[in-house]
């Protein structure tokens, strides 16, 4: 089995603070088969998370028969599709009628070690958390790519939190087994419907930042950490402007009037507003003398915080501005 190959079928979703979902409601945001990768908005995530409330069950049921000495006996074990049940009926809950965005992959990868068990009618396989991590690291880019280009697309979104994730092994004999993964480890927000109106241009937007040939990996992925940061908000708020700066540098024509090492704290902040001004017109960026007056007071609040060590209240941090601005940017991508 080891010099085998095998397919595979990789999904994670994410809740979608800002977006409320209208009954039965999907959209395919981006479906690309032979590229491997699917990209889907749902009010009803169930079908797209089968295979992760069936690989969380079962992880929930082998833990559970983990025993300590002198404890007393773990309680009846559970069918599967009981815990399952509990699962979808604890997300439901959770999810709270916001949409739910799902990232699908379909690649191929060195065939995966073990001993697979039967239960349910299901075939599962424990693995090291690290054994999956390797054959999936490659669709972060991706991922973080479609978090960053929807948030772009749809004004409404403000933050992501991770939902669920399942990693399904289909061997070169046609036999399938689903990983259960061992080891490792809302500000106040206003929820808006998509429309039929408003998902035509949902689509549109996501497509054309997905798709572009700009080189926006690291801009995408610091943007997405700060969105899914959740509690933690100067980690939000340090990622999405370190996104922002990332982006004023890439697409800003100007450059430092000295080495960064060699310039004065005066003349690097001028050099930044002034690269900030460079990329705002080279992208046709909208309104830019009040887009220049916000990230003066963004970039206000990030010197007193990173350069002279000044205590700011986590309440005071311009997360959503920084993110909105990191947004108007994204949006001129093409």
């Amino acid at each position: 089995m080891a010099n085998e190959h095998m397919r595979y079928r990789y999904t994670r979703g994410f809740i979608v603070e800002g977006l409320l979902a209208r009954e039965g409601q999907e959209i395919v945001l981006s479906d690309q088969p032979a590229e491997g990768c699917k990209f889907v908005l749902t009010g009803t995530p169930d079908s797209l998370l089968a295979d992760a409330d069936k690989s969380t069950a079962a992880g929930i049921s082998a833990i559970s028969r983990i025993t300590v000495a002198g404890a007393p006996p773990p309680p009846p074990l559970l069918p599967l599709s009981v815990i399952v049940g509990q699962i979808r009926s604890e997300r439901t809950k959770l999810i709270d009628g916001r949409m739910v965005f799902v990232c699908q992959f379909e690649r191929t990868a060195a065939a995966v070690t073990g001993a697979p068990v039967d239960k349910e009618g299901e075939r599962f396989l424990i693995l090291n958390r690290g054994a999956i991590d390797q054959i999936t690291a490659k669709h972060e880019k991706d991922i973080d790519r479609a978090i960053g280009s929807l948030f772009a697309a749809e004004e409404s979104v403000v933050r992501f939190e991770p939902l669920g994730e399942s990693f399904r092994m289909i061997i070169a004999d046609g036999s399938e087994c689903l990983a259960v993964p061992f080891g490792g480890t809302a500000w106040g927000v206003s929820r808006r419907g998509i429309d039929a109106e408003r998902e035509v241009k949902l689509k549109s937007r996501f497509e054309r930042c997905f798709r572009s040939g700009k080189d926006l990996k690291t801009v995408t992925r610091l943007l997405s950490d700060s969105l899914m940061a959740k509690e933690n908000r100067l980690k939000s708020f340090v990622s999405a402007w370190t996104s922002l700066e990332v982006f004023i540098n890439k697409f800003s024509s100007k450059k430092p009037r000295c080495p960064e090492e060699e310039a004065t704290q005066t003349e690097k902040i001028t050099a930044l507003i002034s690269r900030f001004n460079s990329a705002a017109e080279n992208l046709g960026l909208e309104e830019r003398e009040a887009k220049e007056a916000a990230f003066k007071k963004i970039k206000a609040v990030r010197d007193g915080l990173l350069h002279y060590g000044k205590d700011v209240e986590d309440s005071s941090l311009p997360i959503e501005e920084t993110q909105n601005m990191v947004r108007a940017f994204l949006e001129k991508i093409e």
